[in-house]
């Protein structure tokens, strides 16, 4: 027990720093979306909306796989004191990001004039140069980022990413005048992204002088090619699961503004889905379960930390759900601005697609570990579905349609790869556990549920959200979905006796 409380106590240690990184970023995320939403008109937001589908479509069919690759190898590389072979791997990585963002330039500019016609947008031209240089900084410092977190370099890569964002909350509150427009939010995404950057590269290089010279075995590059070529496969493919694809599409048949409405909507999912210990549990448990597989290959640990996992993630998942969907209204009113009440419904279907993406996506990290990423390709072909639907529904249903073609495709694609994972791990779902969560949050619902409508600005939403919090936390303290053996092991990691046993 002694053992798994060191140990936990160790991702515990890494997590709090990406907690911090992770609710540092959310937060100034969110002030900059407040901002941008009241300071920008539905047009420039829409503008700035499809520029981000661009990056982000563009950049993931000329990523390559790097970042997976970076991922996977770089912790173990670094677990075997290959020098040689890490250092390698990191000027290749870094190489691919830079040809990549040099070949999207050059393709946007030859392609300037179809680009705009495509998405209805006649500035596309103008603001080029700033979406170049954008494009260049912010992918190069993702790959950094990635291997920052193999070297497990959680407090710099989370205090710098806070600063970050900070940076940008400042230039949008203080030099974006009322009433701004696209153009000079892209200027500020260059200069913030590259500062971002330029200090990864600085503590990257520093990170290169302790890597320890214990072998000069040749990089696996068989495995690497592979893992690399599947992971690709899977993220490019998923450009036709995930909201940029809708946004273009929104953009071509309706107009910007409307593709603004659903990137807010989609972008508001995705922040309060954030919020819950996810996606930096998973930046935590890779680089911790790579090492331990490579020592001992335990598959009943993988397995365990599955259902820890999802339990985890299924406990905060849940009120964050249903009170969104309840409160969605005052939530945009009262937090944003009411031009953005439109997005509401869109915003509703959007929500419940993804609960299941994340509820089944707690399996991916035992796929990285074993090296299946297959199995994720494998759903893809619920993409064939999400672009006919979209294609169907959009120009009737506007961004209702795109949420209920791309919320019921993740949905499906994703329960699809849980069933697949099942075949080469035997992983099972806590339903009991999860049952017992929705009852906790049925609860929350039906305390806060009369108090809607006194809701009338933002401290009586906060109000209310912090009363069904209390309730749900109580509930969930007093009658705890985790076992006892789990229970006893993180008391033993948080040194006191927060949960009974």
């Amino acid at each position: 027990m002694s053992e798994r409380g060191g140990k936990l106590r160790s991702i515990l240690s890494d997590t709090m720093y990406v907690a911090f990184g992770v609710y540092a970023t959310q937060f100034f995320s969110l002030l900059i979306n407040l901002i941008l939403t009241r300071k920008l008109d539905l047009d420039n937001y829409g503008i700035y909306s499809v520029l981000l589908a661009v990056y982000g479509i563009s950049t993931q069919l000329f990523s390559m796989g790097v970042q997976p690759v970076v991922m996977r190898f770089l912790p173990e590389l670094l677990t075997l004191g290959n020098r040689s072979g890490a250092l390698r791997l990191k000027r290749l990585a870094a190489l691919s990001h830079l040809a990549a963002s040099l070949v999207i330039a050059l393709l946007a500019w030859l392609l300037r004039e179809p680009i705009a016609a495509w998405l209805n947008l006649p500035e596309f031209a103008g603001i080029l140069p700033y979406f170049a240089l954008f494009t260049l900084f912010k992918f190069e410092a993702a790959v950094f980022e990635e291997m920052l977190t193999a070297h497990r370099s959680q407090k710099h890569r989370n205090l710098v990413l806070a600063a970050f964002q900070a940076l940008k909350f400042g230039l949008f509150w203080l030099a974006l005048p009322h009433g701004g427009s696209a153009t000079t939010v892209m200027l500020y995404l260059v200069v913030s992204n590259a500062l971002l950057a330029g200090v990864f590269l600085a503590r990257v290089l520093g990170l290169n002088r302790d890597i320890p010279d214990e072998t000069t075995d040749a990089l696996p590059w068989r495995r690497i090619r592979r893992y690399g070529l599947l992971q690709y496969t899977t993220g490019v493919t998923l450009i036709g699961l995930f909201p940029e694809i809708d946004v273009q599409f929104i953009s071509h048949f309706h107009d910007p503004a409307q593709a603004g409405l659903y990137r807010f909507a989609t972008t508001i999912v995705m922040f309060l889905a954030n919020l819950v210990p996810m996606s930096f549990l998973l930046q935590v448990l890779v680089p911790v379960y790579v090492k331990e597989w490579t020592r001992n290959r335990d598959p009943s640990r993988l397995l365990r930390v599955f259902r820890f996992y999802n339990k985890l993630v299924n406990l905060f998942l849940v009120p964050t759900l249903l009170g969104s969907l309840l409160l969605a209204e005052p939530l945009i009113a009262q937090v944003f601005d009411p031009k953005f009440l439109p997005a509401a419904t869109a915003f509703r279907i959007y929500f419940l697609g993804m609960y299941v993406f994340f509820f089944c996506n707690t399996v991916s990290f035992i796929l990285v570990i074993l090296e299946r990423p297959e199995i994720t390709l494998y759903s893809r072909i619920f993409i064939v579905y999400n672009i006919a639907m979209d294609i169907i529904l959009i120009p009737r249903y506007g961004i209702e349609g795109a949420a209920v073609a791309t919320g019921s495709a993740m949905a499906m694609g994703y329960t699809f790869t849980y069933l697949m994972a099942k075949r080469i791990a035997p992983v099972r779902i806590p339903w009991v556990a999860t049952l017992r969560t929705f009852v906790y949050g049925g609860v929350m619902l039906a305390v806060i549920w009369p108090l809607k409508g006194w809701i009338g600005g933002i401290p009586s939403l906060l109000a209310v959200v912090a009363l069904g919090a209390a309730v749900y936390l109580l509930l969930a303290w007093r009658l705890p979905v985790f076992t006892t053996e789990e229970r006893e092991v993180l008391n033993t990691a948080l040194k006191r006796k927060i949960f009974p046993v």
